[in-house]
């Protein structure tokens, strides 16, 4: 790569997924009562008057809690007519969730046009819905958190529809209609996806950390797996409820084969439990789209749409099948032109345009941008935006003209939020600023250092292939603790764990996306043996 790109990369102080979190958190924050509530049930000993006299000062929240805890979701033996009641018979978890659930700022479905907002709502009821369910039947627990999760894990999809406008909306539609998995073409295309978006502006909006960490993780059985017991039952309650959404709503019948097998690997469920679930599914979900006064009936009913899946599943052969899910339209390639052509008016901004702090100086929180900070296109110098996938897309591109090997690098800072309990904000955020540029100034011989999360760093290595990728990794992990500590930063060195991906002299068929995933999965091996070290996988 031409070392003047990899200066630019390296100075770059905000991601694109960090401008899109700052932008939201400012355009669209949770109403008053929501924030007073969160903070209400955040002591140990909840004042339950106090909570009660807060959720009555809106009407409209009242009552639309009254009418789902009366509902059949619930199941509740008597009816419940005032906020007593229900704190008495739910207890202050269950309440304080569905008051977030129902506390959705308003302005993030105004100007959303009908068809986009049904389809939005459609999704995410049975989703939520479903989670609550498969939580409550097949893990027999509590489903109030997964509820919840479900209601909230689609919130960046409509961020980046109020965003991004028609283009993404146009991106979305022909994604579906190919049949096409939507988180793959977007991290294709944005390099992140709307559920990462979502977990960001949760984790802003100060919702439990455990909901947080369900929405962000992806939808890999083999990833979730391997999480410790204790957290695996809501992120994989996620999953499964996103396949029965995506095939009851997106009619994607294709994933009928996929949702049973994740689903007995999960928890030995078997088909037979879920179209028992699916008979209840259909007017549960109704039951809460009248709760939201939102329109999500479907004719045709759910238990039919399995069954037709199953037999379309067992007409099509297995190969024809692959070719039809691979294949990726003209059309569908031009909408995804014209979304990364409306993504460019986001931008990272070059530290040298905005001021010449240095790396030790104090920084902006990033989380409660002031409020001159706008960061809609036009309104500041902005340099062209360059995504980790369109960065292994052009590396990708040179590897195959030279007949080099590629290796993309994934470094994640551990105990992040350990650290900002020890060091505080401000010289975590100094030090985080500070590290794309140390890796180009003390490892020369590594590519680009793209900033893709607060603790997570992205290096693309054209040229290198896996044994080489992993020397540079294990040097990554030495220079970054020895400079943590140098004068003016930590107390104590910093940690971090390195998943690679390399592939020998790629071909035409490498995708960004391929890279991504399989380096976040070495990335989370590396994490789960303990942390520290690295893992790397090639790909075939």
């Amino acid at each position: 790569m031409k070392a003047h790109r990899m200066t630019d990369l390296a100075d770059s102080s905000t991601s694109v997924l960090q401008q899109f979190v700052d932008h939201a958190s400012t355009l669209y924050s949770l109403p008053a009562v929501a924030m007073e509530v969160l903070e209400l049930t955040r002591h140990e000993r909840v004042d339950i008057r106090a909570l009660k006299q807060c959720v009555q000062r809106d009407p409209a929240l009242t009552a639309k809690l009254l009418r789902v805890v009366n509902s059949s979701l619930f199941g509740l033996s008597g009816e419940v007519s005032d906020l007593n009641q229900a704190l008495t018979l739910l207890g202050v978890k269950p309440l304080k969730l569905l008051v977030l659930g129902f506390s959705l700022p308003k302005s993030l479905f105004s100007t959303v046009e009908a068809e986009t907002l049904e389809r939005y709502w459609r999704f995410t009821l049975v989703k939520a819905v479903a989670a609550r369910q498969l939580a409550e039947e097949c893990w027999k627990t509590s489903g109030d958190e997964a509820f919840i999760a479900g209601l909230l894990q689609e919130i960046g999809l409509l961020v980046l529809v109020r965003e991004l406008g028609p283009s993404y909306i146009d991106f979305v539609q022909h994604g579906l209609e190919q049949k096409a998995d939507l988180l793959t073409l977007e991290t294709d295309t944005l390099g992140f996806d709307h559920t990462i978006l979502s977990a960001r502006l949760l984790e802003h909006w100060q919702l439990p950390k455990s909901i947080v960490r369900a929405v962000s993780y992806p939808p890999n059985a083999n990833l979730l797996m391997t999480l410790d017991v204790a957290q695996q039952m809501l992120p994989q309650a996620l999953h499964l409820a996103t396949l029965i959404a995506s095939i009851l709503v997106d009619d994607r019948k294709d994933l009928v084969g996929e949702l049973m097998e994740t689903a007995n690997r999960y928890c030995h469920i078997t088909s037979k439990q879920i179209d028992s679930m699916l008979d209840e599914l259909q007017d549960r979900v109704e039951i809460m789209a009248e709760v939201f006064s939102v329109q999500a009936r479907d004719e045709q009913r759910y238990r039919d749409i399995i069954a037709q899946a199953h037999e379309q599943l067992a007409e099509v052969a297995t190969d024809s099948l692959s070719d039809m899910l691979a294949g990726q339209s003209t059309e569908l390639a031009t909408k995804r032109a014209a979304l990364e052509d409306a993504l460019g008016h986001y931008s990272i901004q070059p530290r040298s345009q905005t001021s010449q702090v240095s790396e030790t100086e104090g920084t902006q929180n990033r989380e409660h941008p002031s409020a001159d900070d706008d960061r809609r296109p036009g309104n500041r110098p902005v340099k062209p935006c360059i995504t980790l996938s369109a960065q292994i897309r052009n590396a990708l591109a040179e590897c195959r003209a030279t007949r080099h090997d590629l290796s993309v690098l994934l470094l994640e800072i551990e105990d992040y939020q350990q650290l900002l309990l020890m060091q505080g904000l401000e010289r975590v955020s100094q030090m985080m600023d500070a590290i794309p540029r140390m890796i180009c100034q003390h490892c020369e011989q590594t590519g680009p250092c793209i900033r893709t999360t607060d603790t997570r760093f992205a290096i693309v290595l054209a040229g290198h292939d896996r044994r080489q990728a992993i020397t540079v990794s294990k040097s990554l992990l030495v220079c970054l603790s020895a400079w943590s500590v140098e004068p003016n930063r930590l107390s104590y060195p910093i940690r971090c764990s390195i998943g690679v991906a390399a592939a020998d002299m790629p071909g035409r068929s490498y995708t960004p996306s391929e890279f991504i995933e399989a380096a976040e999965r070495c990335l989370f091996a590396a994490q789960a043996s303990g942390g520290g070290m690295v893992k790397s996988i090639d790909i075939l």
